[in-house]
């Protein structure tokens, strides 16, 4: 899969650093790389980082009737090549270094400012910083790229495992659209994480290679040349194991991948799915037609969906049920809001007849589009005054500044009785409080969000259960 250039067959054009110029006809691309890696006699133990996302199937060894996630693609495969070395001495379009928010040299990729020379970190100086998961262009000075893309990795924390995914995702994700956006074709990639930051090497492999085969499956004709390039030889032995699992080059690369990939290997953008942030919506079933509507697509609606999100939870600390709904990502530009309240009032119909509250986990969602007055008083009317008149209170967990002003709005304007039920809560412990917390299902960004607004002051969360201790 991988061979080195020989120092004395680089030939190309020395830098102003003396360093030789490697062109990508001297490096092997991947559809055309002899190596093949053996999983045959692979002992797990030895693995550098025991995935716990790790498949279940990957014991089985039998991949009949799956379908695989990332099949066999020549076009794309001639795209992909292996480099062990500094991406600097590469002729391609342009370059990544892996830095810091401030973009200073001393946090920047080892050797690349030294190569580049002074006026890039002189160039760096004036964009204003970069945030993480985000990139920023310059010219590449003295490199032999024409650009150089500037990106900042996320720390990383086991509690904070999928943000610290789909923030680094998202870092490979920006570099590929700055070079599609500034019409560049060709592109040298370090990994994107410092040893500083404690970012495991495996995982963060597996987010680049999948980010990189999800960008290049939707632009094959704007990408003609992504290089991985490796300085040391334990990240190499990294890509070689794990490329195939993204970039089959046979058929059976393809059935060995289907074994040997994570559970999750993220979305159609390369980033990790949380189930409870989707969501699916089908038509009511017997539902009366008060007027004619235009018929809309099928979409199932279950706890484990995204947007919005509701099912029973147990009861308060008074002994009432509980209905739990989860708005992380309110998407109301895709979401027929009436419907959905309609389904949700025949879904718990016999939960509501007696005496009953919501928990409203608000964390991690936006509400930039809030729904009219008009909306709300026709959701009130689809209630009825029995299910209002039931609802002890409303506790919203994580409120933001633009959710209390519309529940203002709403008491002014649609009915006070009722949104004066609303009892915030900023913390999870708060919530306790108020629900017991063996009573809740609770999905683990709250958790993570939780921690990261409130720093884990008073609290305790285990990892593996999900169960929240007082902090001594």
């Amino acid at each position: 899969m991988y061979r080195p250039v020989p120092n004395t067959t680089r030939g190309g054009v020395p830098t102003d650093s003396g360093d030789p110029v490697v062109t990508l006809d001297q490096v092997p691309c991947w559809s055309n790389a002899e190596f093949r890696y053996s999983y045959e006699n692979e002992d797990p133990s030895n693995s550098y980082f025991p995935d716990p996302l790790a498949s279940a199937s990957g014991s089985e060894g039998n991949a009949s009737g799956m379908v695989s996630k990332f099949p066999l693609d020549h076009e794309i495969n001639s795209k992909i090549y292996l480099w062990r070395g500094d991406p600097w001495s590469l002729e391609v379009d342009a370059v990544i270094n892996s830095t810091n928010e401030n973009l200073d040299e001393a946090h920047s990729s080892p050797g690349l400012h030294a190569a580049a020379g002074p006026g890039l970190a002189e160039e760096c100086a004036t964009l204003g910083g970069c945030r993480t998961g985000m990139a920023k262009v310059t010219n590449a000075y003295d490199l032999p790229a024409r650009r150089v893309i500037h990106t900042v990795g996320p720390k990383y924390a086991v509690k904070y495992h999928t943000a610290a995914e789909n923030a680094l995702s998202h870092c490979y994700r920006s570099c590929l659209e700055l070079l599609v956006e500034n019409g560049l074709k060709s592109i040298a990639m370090g990994c994107i994480y410092t040893e500083a930051k404690n970012y495991p090497r495996e995982p963060a492999a597996h987010v680049a290679i999948r980010t990189v085969r999800r960008f290049i499956e939707k632009q094959k004709d704007k990408i003609e040349a992504v290089v991985f390039c490796t300085t040391t030889s334990l990240d190499t032995e990294i890509y070689k194991r794990l490329l195939p699992l993204y970039f089959p080059r046979d058929k059976h690369e393809e059935e060995v991948a289907l074994l040997k990939l994570p559970a999750d290997v993220g979305d159609e953008n390369g980033e990790t799915t949380i189930d409870e942030r989707k969501i699916r919506i089908k038509p009511l079933p017997n539902a009366k037609k008060s007027r004619p509507r235009v018929p809309q697509a099928s979409v199932d609606l279950s706890v484990s969906n995204v947007g919005l999100t509701s099912y029973r939870g147990g009861v308060d600390s008074e002994g009432r049920p509980v209905m739990v709904v989860v708005g992380a990502h309110f998407l109301l530009r895709c979401l027929d809001l009436e419907r959905f309240i309609l389904h949700v009032v025949k879904e718990f119909e016999p939960l509501i007849q007696k005496p009953y509250s919501i928990v409203y986990f608000h964390s991690a969602a936006t509400l930039q589009i809030q729904p009219d007055l008009g909306l709300m008083k026709r959701i009130q009317q689809i209630l009825g005054r029995k299910h209002q008149r039931n609802l002890h209170a409303i506790y919203v967990l994580h409120p933001t500044f633009g959710l209390k002003s519309a529940i203002v709005a709403l008491q002014l304007f649609v009915d006070y009785v009722v949104w004066k039920k609303v009892v915030y809560v900023d913390r999870l412990l708060q919530l306790f409080r108020y629900v017991p917390r063996e009573q809740l299902t609770i999905p683990d960004f709250v958790f993570q969000h939780d921690l990261e607004v409130n720093g884990g002051k008073g609290l305790i969360v285990d990892p593996r259960t999900k169960y929240v201790y007082q902090r001594p």
